[in-house]
């Protein structure tokens, strides 16, 4: 035992060779500039797009997500409005695709997948992402807008993180386990809990409507982006009949049919003297919008949006407003959350938006409506005339 403590003694003695102070300060600079070299060559969060079709909604997120993500300094362009782009996603994902080179992101340019609203090409769409998750392995998140393609996206079998954004309703469509929960470990969703049945039952203490008209496609897709079992919970407990009338109001290719199937059904509610009519999600083009709300106008009969501020500039009496701001806002920090190290399933979910109103002034007057005080201290954005 003496012996061995006897060599550990000399054994620490030994001194440590000489380096010269000119080797050190060179390894120092050394360390300086070879540590940020290291973090720069980190490579971006690659991402890529499902979506059902294209989407008025979508495309508002989208810019306004664009917009969080450069005030978050995470993309180095300022991102504007396209032209000539109402409702088509896939423009404003080129351009972000284009001017967020250099980031922390990579847009990716042949990664954005849509359905176009066609049951055709659900199958398609599905199968081209899974392969290429399987097989390529080039994309580090998917956003999935919509119900259904949020549904696909968190039933698939990968580890890739999934942000669920633009859907109706997560919980009740069965995407997340529940509001605080998204059950699957690289899964989180955005989700305001029972957001239009408040919508149905705040615009109920507005205008006390008694039989409440509501277009809607009838497809699976439909009935849950149009949130029905919502609206139609609101109506049951306020004793509200709801008058319905269905349509293929979703096709990106049915623009000016789903325009005069709209306007039937504005007809029919006409005749049948609903109180207010409810304009669900929809394709219609902006500039056949005066016209399809043309005999409700005419009636004097209030028209609500599902959609927001853009369909009361267009003529819609009123809308909730500024709802694809905060949510764009809401998705941006959820990504923030992945690039600083957070899982998915760790990330918030709820959103909780303000009931703030938009008013199409032009429609009030001709329809003879004066808002009270106490909607005029909600309203948040005024349109003083229609366009489109």
């Amino acid at each position: 035992m003496h012996t061995l403590m006897m060599f550990f003694r000399r054994d620490t003695q030994k001194k440590l060779p000489y380096v010269p102070a000119w080797c050190i300060c060179l390894f120092a600079v050394f360390l300086c500039l070879a540590l940020p070299a290291a973090v720069k060559a980190a490579p971006p969060l690659r991402i890529a797009m499902v979506c059902e079709g294209p989407s008025n909604d979508f495309y508002d997120i989208l810019i306004n997500l664009s917009r969080e993500l450069r005030s978050l300094k995470l993309i180095n362009s300022e991102p504007h409005a396209v032209a000539g782009s109402e409702g088509e996603t896939k423009l404003m994902w080129d351009w972000l695709c284009s001017h967020a080179r250099g980031s922390k992101l990579s847009f990716l340019s042949d990664g954005f997948y849509s359905a176009e609203w066609n049951q055709k090409n659900y199958e398609k769409v599905l199968n081209s992402v899974i392969t290429r998750l399987t097989e390529r392995g080039d994309v580090d998140l998917i956003l999935a807008f919509g119900t259904w393609a949020g549904q696909e996206m968190s039933s698939i079998h990968t580890s890739v993180p999934v942000i669920v954004c633009g859907a109706s309703d997560p919980l009740g469509a069965g995407i997340i386990r529940s509001v605080t929960d998204s059950g699957k470990d690289n899964l989180v969703a955005v989700v305001e809990p029972n957001r239009f049945l408040r919508q149905i039952e705040y615009f109920h203490r507005i205008f006390a409507f008694k039989k409440l008209g509501v277009t809607y496609t009838d497809t699976p897709s439909g009935r849950s982006c149009a949130a029905i079992d919502q609206i139609e919970k609101a109506c049951a407990r306020n004793g509200v009949e709801l008058v319905r009338c269905t349509g293929e109001f979703l096709h990106s290719d049915a623009g000016i049919l789903a325009a005069g199937q709209m306007e039937a059904c504005h007809k029919m509610f006409v005749e049948k003297k609903v109180d207010t009519v409810y304009i669900s999600y929809n394709s219609i083009p902006s500039r056949l919008f005066p016209q399809v709300l043309a005999p409700l106008i005419k009636a004097d009969i209030p028209t609500i949006s599902q959609s927001g501020a853009r369909e009361v500039r267009m003529g819609a009496l009123t809308s909730i407003t500024s709802y694809c701001k905060k949510e764009g806002v809401f998705v941006a920090k959820l990504i923030r959350g992945l690039l600083q190290g957070a899982k998915p399933r760790s990330l918030p979910q709820q959103l909780r938006s303000p009931e703030l109103l938009s008013i199409n002034v032009e429609t009030a007057a001709n329809i003879g409506w004066s808002p009270s005080l106490e909607v005029l201290l909600s309203v948040d954005e005024f349109f003083q005339s229609i366009t489109y």
